[in-house]
């Protein structure tokens, strides 16, 4: 235990325990202790690069982000660490029809706080275990354990042509690691200010579409007692060469103010400042697994499922809390929010002549990644895969048809292969996938959900190319 809590300090390059029987004395031991400290400032930065291939659009976007981050292990002289990161990111458009040379601008900025210590703020927990709602076993296996975060954060995104945003985020929370296995970060308290601003392409979407546009803009996100957790499971290796992990993910917003509209006995929604709050409910799991085949060659498999549901005066999931597919870590036969939801057509989209970006997004997701995985020779990495998934909603929208869930869902799971390139540089992975859609999530003309018919229809440009930094998944 005395080990395990030194380590998660992260203050020191190793811990070494030694015990030493005292030579004069029968029956004492002494403890030496050995705690090498670790720098205690560290610059960095981090560049991440990634591509993909619009053949509907017909251009290729070209998206590269980099970020300075500074870390302070030792802040006030009680192995308190700060972390802060600084990140901006550009997409170039190549070959764009609208002759756009940015396709869209992220800025984002965070302060953390780590301190070593649980701290029980308002008194909750201890309150919980006098009412014998949480045992004492589990308060002290807190206090032992837990640490205190206390985090803020700023982002800003434009997307051209379409909408940008300013979102500030504050929260107070814990980082657990009860054993070498699982990890948990839950934050209690937090609070998000989304300020959206649309531009005209689409505006006159939201006009078209009410269930989008209800979804869509100012908002404020709540928790004052519980915010969010997210708690992994890493499996211990197995004989036969298996790794496993599992991710488990819960989000709550507005509960608090929507209590004190039912205490107030209004029927109106309440609003802070002049700002509807979002009421809604997440959950999503994923697992993921890893078998080795032989020292070359290996099997990856990964499986996610997450639903958001609305409640109170809340009649839809914000837009930036839904759930989408597409991309280099997803179905990469298509690009980011290019499918579903459901059996919808988005014939607009799928315009040829269209130069704005996809936005479909759903309330559920399910998702299935498949990969084959070989050495080539020297440093390149090879991979055969295919990818499964699409998004749906919970409630009908009159604007997109078969968007809702339905027993059909089975049939409406998007379906892409493709080839992977990995070089392996040791400290980073460069990975270059080629995906290739052949099942589409609804009907075309003849009432097949198969992209092609026969071998001539298949066509080079219909590729997707994605170029990307690390494994699209792999064990945590």
């Amino acid at each position: 235990m005395t080990k395990r809590r030194l380590a998660s300090l992260g203050i020191y390059k190793f811990i070494s325990i030694k015990a030493i029987k005292r030579k004069d004395e029968t029956g004492i031991v002494d403890f030496k202790i050995f705690l090498p400290s670790k720098k205690k400032q560290v610059l960095g930065t981090d560049i991440e690069l990634n591509t993909a291939n619009n053949s509907t659009l017909n251009n290729t976007s070209i998206g590269t982000a980099v970020s300075l981050n500074y870390e302070n292990k030792n802040l006030f002289k009680g192995a308190e660490i700060l972390v802060t990161d600084l990140q901006g990111g550009v997409e170039f458009a190549i070959n764009d029809p609208a002759n756009r040379l940015f396709n869209s601008v992220d800025v984002s900025a965070s302060a953390e706080l780590k301190i070593p210590m649980f701290m029980d703020y308002i008194g909750i927990y201890h309150l919980m275990n006098k009412i014998k709602v949480l045992p004492t076993k589990r308060l002290r296996k807190m206090e032992e354990t837990a640490t205190t975060s206390i985090k803020v954060g700023y982002n800003y995104l434009n997307l051209r042509g379409f909408y940008n945003y300013n979102s500030f985020d504050a929260t107070f929370g814990y980082n657990l690691k009860p054993d070498d296995q699982w990890r948990i970060k839950f934050n209690q308290t937090g609070v998000t200010y989304f300020n959206p601003k649309t531009e005209p392409a689409f505006d006159a979407i939201l006009e078209q579409n009410t269930f989008l546009k209800n979804s869509f803009g100012k908002r404020l996100f709540t928790g004052l007692f519980f915010r969010d957790v997210q708690a992994s499971f890493t499996g211990k290796p197995k004989k036969n060469n298996v790794s496993y992990s599992t991710r488990l993910f819960g989000e709550i917003s507005g509960m608090e103010l929507l209590s004190i509209n039912k205490i107030a006995s209004s029927n109106k929604e309440w609003t802070l400042f002049d700002l509807p709050y979002a009421s809604y409910l997440k959950f999503e799991v994923e697992q993921r697994y890893l078998k080795k085949i032989t020292p070359r060659t290996a099997f990856a498999f990964r499986a996610d499922v997450g639903i958001g549901v609305p409640y109170g005066f809340s009649t839809t999931v914000p837009y930036v809390k839904q759930y989408y597919v597409g991309g280099p870590n997803s179905i990469r036969a298509w690009s980011i929010r290019q499918i579903g939801p459901g059996g919808f057509n988005d014939e607009v989209a799928n315009d040829p002549n269209n130069t704005l970006p996809f936005y479909q997004t759903g309330d559920l997701k399910m998702e299935m990644n498949l990969e084959y995985r070989f050495d080539m020779f020297w440093l390149l990495e090879g991979a055969i895969f295919m990818d499964i998934g699409n998004v749906w909603l919970i409630k009908e929208d009159t604007t997109r048809p078969n968007a809702k869930i339905s027993k059909n869902f089975a049939k409406q799971f998007a379906v892409g292969t493709g080839f992977g390139f990995r070089f392996d540089f040791s400290y980073f992975i460069m990975r270059f996938d080629l995906g290739y859609p052949i099942k589409n999530n609804y009907k075309d003309e003849t009432g097949s959900y198969w992209k092609y018919h026969s071998l001539n229809e298949l066509r080079f440009r219909d590729i997707n190319f994605n170029l990307a930094i690390g494994y699209p998944f792999n064990i945590y």
